[in-house]
């Protein structure tokens, strides 16, 4: 077997899970098992995984949503409690309680470390016997009728009766030609780093504050990872046409003002990563 690395983006978020349905749910269900117990299932390193919690928090048009998927989660393992709007606060004291109904509660959700992730099951791969193949970006994939039978890359073909295509949003340019449509779009997702002053407590879980599209979690040491959703989602055509938006700053400041005020967070870069995230 041989791995051809795509392309990286910057991950980012929690591994809590506000699904909707139960493919979703049993599959992160099963990912938060594997991610607790890393070496257990892969055999070496670790997934770095802080179990800090993950909190949806819906003001009362999703309120009869929210309740559902808390239920669907119960009746599939999940430990998942539907919170009223008073202890909202009691889980994360710096999210605004104004105007939300209820929220979704997983204390068993999760940070995880990317690196630590990818670099473990890397090795874990070559011990079972895949070739792994550094800066080598696949081009195309090769087709024989309705069959991929391998890719171009830029050291040459490989040829092989199995492809696992696992790039995220560069999937749709490489199916392009093979008849393969997986209904992909692609959309914007701005990143943020803010940095809190001296003194100022921060975030201790991860969490949703779906009312002002404010998405945050805690991070290491002064800094918080935030993204603010516009109304509307820009589509590229490609990962790489990928733009922070002219309003990304102001959006963001509105929804941590409407989300978690008490965070009294700086903007410490206006936007330190972008990835394409593909729906």
């Amino acid at each position: 077997m041989t791995c051809l690395p795509s392309t990286p983006a910057d991950p980012v978020g929690p591994g809590g899970r506000p699904d909707s349905n139960e493919v979703t749910t049993r599959l992160a269900h099963r990912g938060i098992e594997i991610l607790r117990g890393w070496r257990d299932h892969v055999g070496v390193g670790g997934s770095g995984f802080e179990p800090v919690g993950y909190l949806l928090a819906v003001a009362g048009d999703q309120a009869d949503g929210c309740a559902a998927n808390v239920a669907l989660g119960n009746s599939l393992g999940v430990r998942t409690e539907l919170v009223p709007a008073e202890r909202l606060q009691e889980i994360e004291p710096l999210l605004a309680a104004d105007g939300l109904a209820c929220g979704a509660w997983e204390p068993d959700s999760g940070l995880i470390d990317p690196v630590k992730v990818t670099l473990s099951a890397t090795v874990a791969a070559q011990r079972s016997g895949a070739r792994i193949q550094f800066g080598c970006p696949v081009r195309a994939l090769r087709t024989s009728g309705d069959r991929v039978t391998g890719v171009v890359t830029g050291d040459g073909d490989i040829h092989a009766g199995t492809v696992v295509l696992a790039v995220g949003p560069w999937a749709p340019r490489l199916l392009a030609g093979t008849g393969i449509d997986l209904g992909m779009r692609l959309h914007t997702l701005e990143l943020s780093v803010l940095r809190r002053p001296a003194g100022v407590a921060g975030l201790s879980t991860a969490v949703t504050h779906a009312p002002s599209g404010l998405v945050a979690r805690c991070d290491s040491g002064p800094f918080t990872v935030a993204v603010a959703y516009p109304a509307e989602a820009v589509e590229p055509e490609l990962p790489q046409d990928a733009r922070v938006a002219a309003d990304a700053e102001p959006r963001l400041r509105r929804a941590l003002t409407g989300g978690a005020p008490a965070a009294a967070l700086r903007l410490r870069a206006r936007c330190e990563g972008l990835a394409g995230r593909g729906s």
